[in-house]
């Protein structure tokens, strides 16, 4: 008798401990990348993504292999976007300068169109 309501107070107690443990972000950048879409509430999801920012982006910009610069370059995007929805301007344009500096395929149609203004 005295199991049975053991039992559920223990689930109960349990429950929310292992909940606050998956809180934490997955140490693989790809899963990483994925738990920071989670959250509901755009401050929630900026926070995340800057902690991942935070985490991944380096500083010297060397990356360990294409896919890290391409989810460093992903989370760069997302924020972006996300301030702006935020009212940040001032956040979101030095992500931008950033995101301009550093997208390869941004660079690229820099330099095609710097090409074709050029030519008489």
């Amino acid at each position: 008798m005295i199991m049975r309501f053991l039992f559920p107070l223990l689930i109960i107690l349990i429950c929310p401990f292992e909940a606050i443990a998956n809180d934490e972000p997955p140490d693989n950048i790809i899963e990483h990348f994925r738990w920071n879409m989670l959250p509901k509430y755009r401050s929630d999801a900026i926070s995340r993504l800057e902690g991942f920012w935070k985490k991944h982006h380096p500083v010297n910009e060397e990356y360990d292999d294409s896919i890290h610069g391409r989810f460093v370059l992903l989370c760069a995007y997302r924020l972006c976007g996300l301030y702006a929805d935020e009212g940040r301007a001032h956040d979101s344009k030095k992500m931008l300068d950033w995101i301009r500096s550093t997208d390869p395929r941004l660079i690229e149609e820099e330099r095609k169109d710097d090409k074709t203004s050029s030519k008489p």
